[in-house]
């Protein structure tokens, strides 16, 4: 694994994925959702619509990385290698005075510590791909992301069933909200169908052992 080193205000070594060498941005998986104030929002622009809580999805992946913005677009990404996840120290680009500015005007540091999650509706198969970059949205995609890692542990290759929700955030600044990505259930390749049995999920926990 490099160093990572700038020359000339650039990073020209990065972490990537290994395999594919991978430090430009990757592609998203339908469309675009954010979550805002309570509220999951899917497209962009005049197009955005809302998602309504309670939505049922399947999570094909988990991604985290950070983001190098420049010029409002996202020029790199640095992700882990070797199960090490960089720290913003290693990434570059830590002058302050370069950067450019922010809200309020303070400046705003390029990299960006995001994650992504690959859903499908589980009603159409229409697919969408959550973007987050808050501290409650990242607690929230890691809790996913374990949650899986241990499941799979138990029985490899099955996918979770989730529901989009929100949950309440306390901050310096007051009550916030974040997001919250409710497990309901697990789907597998053997079965038939996405939706699992009509019964309360919400109450029954999984035998993941059978």
């Amino acid at each position: 694994m490099s160093d990572v080193t700038e020359k000339g205000g650039k990073v020209v070594a990065l972490y990537t994925t290994g395999s594919a060498g991978r430090n430009s941005p990757r592609p998203l998986q339908g469309d675009l959702m954010v979550f805002v104030d309570k509220q999951f929002f899917a497209g962009v622009g005049k197009h955005r619509v809302e998602i309504p809580s309670g939505t049922r999805f399947v999570v094909t992946e988990v991604w985290a990385g950070w983001k190098l913005w420049q010029g409002g677009k996202i020029a790199e990404i640095a992700v882990a290698v070797n199960g090490h996840y960089p720290q913003r120290h290693e990434l570059g680009h830590t002058d302050e005075s370069a950067w450019a500015p922010g809200l309020g005007g303070r400046p705003s540091d390029p990299w960006q510590n995001s994650r992504e999650v690959a859903l499908t509706r589980e009603v159409d198969l229409t697919e969408y791909t959550f973007c987050t970059s808050t501290g409650g949205g990242r607690a929230a995609v890691d809790t996913l992301r374990r949650s899986m890692q241990n499941a799979n542990l138990l029985r490899p290759n099955q996918l979770p069933i989730i529901e989009l929700a929100w949950r309440p955030m306390h901050t310096d600044y007051g009550t916030k909200s974040k997001p919250d990505l409710k497990i309901l259930g697990w789907w597998r390749p053997e079965q038939t169908t996405l939706a699992p049995p009509d019964n309360d999920l919400s109450d029954a926990i999984p035998d993941l052992t059978k």
